[in-house]
């Protein structure tokens, strides 16, 4: 058995984390920190409550939805800004049945494209020069039944997109009724309750078959979102 880490780092420098010091080894015996971070920045989950106002909270989430058999969905062959739809992840299916993998509903996909090798948040190339999904790919993750959904690049195309959605006001519209939603992926999946694994890396380093992923984020109560420290378990 191997353990991967298939998580993006945060690191004290990183523009969205900040320690706040209680007690340190400079002035006493022991060291002891507050922080203060966003909850979507580094390896995080997204649960429903994120984008739906009647999903779930990241407590109300059970873990069998984030710790469980996954199979990976290889499109490493993303080219940088392509918008990759479901014909594209119905052909990765089929490349890891083929493997020997089985794809199954309440599984957990992880559809890899190795952008994280290229960038990584806060870079804005992270966002504005990845690959991404259209609705129709979202569609076909709903379709397909899988508990949760990782990605190893930005699964929305984020440019104009925030502002379209900062424009909107709670009431006037519901996103998962619109023919073409700002941000599909965040709102079509996490409308449907599947949970959304982001900023994973090393997908390049599991294999084609099954592994074990377990997500298990933080238990902030009340939250949307969460940071989790993501890693597969791998029988070789």
């Amino acid at each position: 058995m191997e353990v991967e880490e298939s998580e993006n780092h945060m690191n004290p420098d990183f523009p969205w984390l900040t320690y706040r010091p209680m007690a340190s080894h400079a002035t006493g015996v022991f060291e002891s920190n507050c922080v203060e971070m966003f909850l979507h920045a580094g390896s995080h989950v997204d649960a429903p409550y994120h984008f739906d106002a009647k999903g779930k909270r990241i407590q109300e989430i059970a873990l069998e939805q984030l710790v469980g058999p996954a199979v990976v969905l290889d499109l490493s062959d993303a080219a940088p800004g392509e918008c990759l739809d479901a014909a594209r992840l119905d052909a990765a299916k089929r490349k890891a049945l083929a493997a020997g993998a089985r794809v199954e509903p309440g599984m957990i996909a992880l559809v890899r494209t190795d952008w994280a090798t290229r960038a990584a948040p806060p870079a804005l190339a992270w966002w504005d020069e990845g690959p991404y999904l259209d609705s129709s790919a979202a569609r076909w993750l709903i379709d397909e039944g899988f508990a949760s959904v990782g990605f190893d690049f930005p699964q929305d195309k984020l440019t104009g997109d925030i502002n379209r959605l900062k424009s909107l006001k709670s009431g006037e519209v519901k996103l998962d009724e619109m023919a073409d939603p700002p941000l599909p992926v965040h709102v079509l999946l996490l409308g449907h309750g599947i949970c959304q694994i982001e900023n994973i890396a090393n997908l390049d380093k599991l294999p084609a078959t099954e592994v074990t992923l377990v997500a298990a984020p933080i238990l902030l109560h009340g939250a949307e979102g969460a940071p989790s420290r993501v890693f597969a378990i791998v029988e070789r």
